[in-house]
């Protein structure tokens, strides 16, 4: 078996206030930690190899009771080197029992690149290679300044893949967050496009919105303003 020595840094995530650790653990080529910490062991983990920055990543892991007594073990989520979450797990002997851990990737710091995510009891369990990526990034969106309620019109904005990969998303137009129209987009790696959306105002009240085109959880924005139909 090859080990290669891991240390993970546990620093407290953005969902709570506790103090940094850090957690050291011998890994194997598999990502199985070799270190004890008393009698509950992450037996596997199961997590995506690939997220866009702006979706959820979620890991589950199966703990095991292998003792004899009923154990109440803290166990933890970690990624990018970070804890986003602990929960006290109690196990009888013998038992095993599936927890779920998810987190999104937007707005905790974290750039495109290759990680780590897994689960900790104390300092061992299984770690597994993330690598995340930016996906499709909307600039420069061109709508009118006003429309009336009930007339269409045509939102357009450059969409650049940053990944290097050919990939296939979801695009939208949010009206105070509410979505009025979306296309799936097919793009190859690093290109660039202007693509458009044709919005309907039927069922909008007269006012002025926050309104934009967003894709992978982030977008371009500006404001529009509804006026009411002429009689």
């Amino acid at each position: 078996m090859v080990l290669v020595a891991l240390t993970v840094a546990v620093q407290p995530g953005v969902t709570e206030s506790l103090g940094p650790q850090t957690a050291t653990a011998d890994v194997d080529a598999g990502g199985q930690t070799t270190e004890s910490a008393g009698s509950v062991d992450v037996v596997d983990v199961t997590a995506p190899d690939r997220s866009r920055i702006g979706t959820d990543v979620r890991v589950e892991a199966v703990l095991e009771n292998e003792g004899p007594d009923r154990l109440t073990r803290t166990v933890q989520f970690i990624m990018a080197g970070t804890r986003y979450e602990r929960r006290s797990v109690t196990l009888d002997p013998g038992e095993r029992r599936t927890v779920t851990f998810e987190q999104n990737t937007m707005g905790i710091g974290l750039e495109s690149g290759q990680y780590y995510t897994g689960v900790l009891v104390g300092d061992r369990g299984e770690m597994a290679p993330l690598s995340l990526t930016r996906g499709y990034d909307i600039d420069e969106i061109d709508a009118p300044d006003s429309v009336e309620v009930g007339e269409t019109f045509t939102i357009t904005a450059e969409v650049k893949n940053y990944d290097e990969f050919d990939d296939e998303q979801r695009y939208e137009y949010r009206l105070d967050g509410d979505v009025l129209a979306a296309k799936q987009l097919a793009m190859e790696g690093t290109e660039e496009r202007e693509v458009e959306l044709t919005v309907d105002t039927d069922d909008v009240e007269p006012g002025t919105y926050v309104h934009g085109l967003t894709a992978n959880g982030t977008g371009s924005h500006g404001t529009i303003t509804i006026e009411p139909a002429e009689e």
